[in-house]
């Protein structure tokens, strides 16, 4: 029976899934991501080791690998190394190229990911279009740093902010949009969170935008259909005023869906593929 297996490097936790000839989840593995590669490559061999699948094809996707060779090299360099080319490694793939393959298949569709940072990607498989994620200093337009960030300088701890990791400022945006989901017209503090997730809203709703421009294809009846992952796309509200923000600016309808799989079983899907 063949086995395949995905792996997806986040930045806290690394996940392992392993499907079976059906496509069936058959095992799930995860411990704490390794910044040294050869460390995770070790870790990752000794899960392959414990499910007898160190030959099954693999895929593994990990955050900035879209756009940067030098990572896909190293983890696949890595892997190849600390294994001694045992490993049956198909590609090394970004994390977003693995969740918009969960969404959608490898067929064409927008994936909108909202998290720390915000980004949008349209296309198909091996032929995505990246719209925003340019990290400027202070977070990508709508994201969860840009949201937490403003709030930090608004309430006069830029230089606190500037000293914070970009998760730690991203932190503060679960309290902004909640704020700004019950909103009191006479607090100022509360004004200024609703107006904040407005523009916020208002940011993605561009990036949405980019992406359906450039596949027009998703575009149907009237509608436009966009995958959502990330911290942010967690809050009701957030996804709510997103789909009106749209509706208003674009004078269409935005449907939101989420994921129908981890990143981790996607990846092994395409490496079922491969």
């Amino acid at each position: 029976m063949n086995n395949y297996i995905g792996v997806d490097r986040g930045g806290t936790l690394t996940r392992v899934a392993m499907l079976d000839s059906s496509l069936k989840l058959t095992n799930s593995a995860s411990f704490a991501t390794e910044e040294d590669l050869q460390s995770f490559a070790v870790r990752l061999f000794s899960v392959l080791q414990d499910w007898n699948a160190v030959n099954a094809p693999m895929v593994i996707a990990s955050r900035g690998a879209f756009s940067r060779a030098v990572v896909r090299d190293g983890i696949a360099n890595a892997v190849m190394s600390a294994t001694d080319g045992k490993v049956n490694l198909k590609a090394v793939i970004s994390d977003a190229e693995a969740a918009h393959y969960a969404a959608f298949g490898g067929e064409a569709g927008i994936l909108l990911i909202s998290g720390t940072g915000s980004v949008a990607f349209s296309g198909k498989y091996g032929h995505y279009a990246m719209h925003g994620g340019s990290n400027p200093v202070d977070g990508d337009p709508g994201s969860g740093r840009w949201l937490g960030r403003q709030w930090l300088v608004y309430k006069g701890l830029l230089r606190s902010s500037e000293e914070m990791d970009h998760s730690e400022s991203a932190s503060y945006a679960k309290m902004l949009l909640e704020r700004a989901e019950n909103a009191n017209s006479d607090n100022p503090d509360d004004v200024f969170c609703r107006e904040t997730a407005r523009k916020g809203a208002e940011h993605l709703s561009s990036l949405v935008r980019m992406a359906a421009v450039s596949d027009r294809h998703t575009v149907q009846g009237g509608f436009v259909y966009a995958a959502y992952q990330g911290g942010t796309m967690q809050s009701v509200f957030y996804r709510n005023l997103l789909s009106k923000t749209y509706k208003n600016m674009y004078r269409t309808e935005l449907i939101l869906f989420p994921l129908p799989m981890q990143a981790g079983e996607a990846a092994a899907m395409l490496a079922a593929r491969l």
